[in-house]
């Protein structure tokens, strides 16, 4: 009796289970409830992942702009200086602004020749505070300004390079913050284009450790900076500047790195 009341009972559930298909598949889902799959089970879920105390300690990348349209994302708290770059001779022939780390050039700088470093004035603004990470750990950031020095408007469109070099010609090359998207851009006589270099300053040493799960300031190391390189975007003529910006945490082996170059914006 009970092995037949089984097979009943399974036999209604089977026509259930079809009778609820066959409605789903013309769109009528009413009193077709579907039944808990974890139910009676013990479905561990995943552990959360913890990021570093530094990454979580980087501020968030602003709603970046459309790939290839014009953006107005310059920080208006970085102010501009008079401090202006010279052309930096290294080997190497310029690429022909054809193409740009592999990927064609973008519609809206076509029919302009790129912006070369021999041909635009670089400046480098005042060094502004973002955010302070941690106890005796300060990010920082720069405006590098770009202005069309030639007769004839240039397209710009990426990031441009960045690299620290200290007196003794040890180079750090900044990474790129590629969670902002580039902006296409026409330079004319005289126009000019914008990318923030965010850097975390070197440490001071400390008398106290550091509160939470804070690294340890002093033991960091340190990259004793003297000047900057920046690199127009889709070139290989740097031009030099040099850093006001003092020593900066050294963190080339770093996953979550607190010093970062963004795209070149209006």
């Amino acid at each position: 009796m009970d092995q037949r009341s089984a097979r009943t009972r399974r036999r209604a559930a089977t026509a259930a289970t079809a009778a609820c298909a066959a409605a789903l598949a013309l769109g009528v889902a009413g009193g077709c409830s579907q039944p808990d799959p974890s139910a009676d089970f013990d479905i561990p879920s995943s552990p959360a992942q913890t990021p570093s105390p530094l990454a979580a300690a980087i501020p968030a990348a602003t709603t970046p702009a459309d790939n290839g349209a014009d953006a107005d994302a310059t920080p208006s708290t970085v102010a501009e200086t008079e401090t202006t770059g010279e052309p930096f001779t290294t080997d190497g022939a310029a690429t022909d602004g054809t193409t740009v780390d592999g990927a064609a050039w973008p519609a809206g700088a076509a029919g302009a020749a790129r912006c070369t470093g021999a041909g635009l004035t670089v400046r480098l603004g005042t060094p502004t505070q973002v955010t302070t990470l941690a106890p005796g750990l300060t990010q920082l950031a720069f405006m590098i300004t770009f202005t069309n020095g030639t007769p004839r408007t240039c397209a710009m469109y990426g990031f441009p390079g960045a690299t620290l070099v200290t007196a003794a010609g040890d180079s750090y090359d900044l990474p790129r913050r590629t969670t902002a998207m580039p902006a296409s851009l026409r330079l004319p006589p005289g126009g000019g284009a914008a990318a923030v270099l965010t850097y975390l300053a070197a440490p001071a040493p400390q008398a106290t450790p550091p509160a939470g799960d804070a690294p340890p300031a002093e033991a960091m190391p340190v990259f004793d900076a003297r000047y900057l390189l920046v690199t127009p975007p889709d070139d290989r003529d740097p031009v030099r500047i040099d850093w006001p910006g003092g020593p900066v945490a050294d963190q080339r082996r770093e996953a979550y790195p607190g010093s970062y170059i963004g795209p070149v914006t209006r």
